[in-house]
């Protein structure tokens, strides 16, 4: 632009929003900013007095656009300006109510734009949602571990941006659904889109920057590790033992237990369903009272995910077991018990919203195991 009196607005609406932008053209005219030029993601304005001008956007075969301006300026359209098959034309305002009358050929070609541009909404959230499930059907056997261990940084920020799009898509749909019949059947279309912008834009700039904030930290923030006495004072551990301050344990253990000091260990997470979680490991494999033990344990937030949770935490722990091999054991104070015995005990249960998963390699009996977290939770 080289006039100082030309203004540049974004549109309001996506450009090819035919009705939408037809009302903010008006409405803008109604300011005294009178349509120059446009482009796909901009119009240009030449300002001046207020107007009551009426605009209408027309899809047009380029090949054939000079023969079809005409056709529409015998109707008492002004011809204004074209980006590639929009065409936009002008009239006064108190004739904005006609619609231009489309030959067949103009009409053909319209409807072959509309359903196309129906197509690319529909099919764009159609395909996305095809995938999320197949995803889900390939997976499901390890579906409640991985929800409740993704943090709130990455499962907000993608289920905003998620839902944004679809969303808008149906908008679109539905909104490009309603033009096509104004347009091609003269069907009265009411829209409140107008010179409103949507807030679904700053969602997802703001969501962007929190999966980009988790992205850097997934990457480059390595996981701290807290002591297992640490760990203790606030959330309920079993079976591993701060051996240092442990009286029962012999002098010589002791001495094992410092020597493999870095494998004992916790690593809290916080996340969206399961607010409170840890994973603790202790290896004490030397002589034959050697131990070794594993802990996970979940606090979610929802009751409904515990039972779900407990049991596939053993089926993705024991391998080559499946959902008909499972193993239940009643005991009171616990909702769920699923046991696995082999070269290791594995154990999975779950009490209220609190599940926790057991691999332990010693020779405590598998009913002390159950008392200690029956305690604990």
């Amino acid at each position: 632009m080289t006039e100082e009196a030309d203004k540049q607005i974004n549109w309001s609406n996506k450009l090819y929003m035919l009705r939408e932008n037809e009302l903010w053209l008006r409405e803008q005219a109604q300011k005294g900013l009178l349509l120059k030029s446009f482009a796909k993601d901009y119009a240009c304005f030449t300002e001046g007095e207020p107007q009551d001008i009426a605009y209408k956007i027309v899809i047009l075969d380029v090949k054939k656009g000079e023969n079809q301006i005409k056709i529409m300026e015998q109707q008492g359209f002004t011809f204004v300006e074209s980006h590639f098959q929009y065409y936009i034309f002008r009239i006064d305002g108190k004739y904005r109510n006609i619609q231009p009358r489309l030959n067949e050929e103009m009409n053909k070609f319209a409807r072959r734009w509309f359903n196309k541009q129906i197509f690319i909404r529909f099919s764009g959230t159609l395909i996305a949602l095809i995938c999320f499930f197949i995803n889900l059907s390939i997976k499901r056997v390890k579906l409640f571990p991985d929800i409740v261990e993704i943090p709130a940084m990455i499962f907000v920020p993608v289920a905003l941006i998620f839902s944004v799009l679809i969303i808008e898509n149906i908008k679109e749909y539905r909104a490009l659904d309603k033009n096509k019949k104004h347009y091609l059947v003269n069907e009265f279309y009411i829209t409140r889109k107008i010179c409103k912008k949507s807030i679904s834009k700053y969602i997802m700039i703001i969501a962007s920057i929190f999966l980009g904030a988790a992205a850097i930290k997934y990457f480059y923030v390595e996981p701290h590790q807290y002591s297992i006495a640490e760990v203790q004072k606030f959330m309920p551990i079993v079976l591993l033992q701060d051996i240092e301050k442990d009286e029962k344990i012999s002098k010589e253990l002791k001495v094992l237990q410092k020597y493999v000091s870095e494998d004992n260990y916790a690593e809290i997470s916080h996340t969206f369903l399961a607010p409170n979680q840890y994973t603790a490991d202790q290896e004490n494999t030397y002589g034959e009272n050697g131990n070794g033990m594993f802990i996970r344990f979940y606090e979610v937030n929802f009751k409904i995910l515990a039972e779900p949770l407990a049991r596939e935490l053993l089926i993705n722990n024991v391998f080559g077991i499946t959902k008909g091999e499972l193993k239940e054991i009643e005991y009171d104070g616990l909702d769920k018990v699923y046991y696995n015995d082999g070269y290791m005990d594995f154990i999975s249960v779950c009490k209220g919203n609190k599940v926790m998963f057991i691999s332990y390699d010693g020779d405590k009996p598998v009913s002390d195991i159950l008392r200690e977290v029956a305690e604990v939770l």
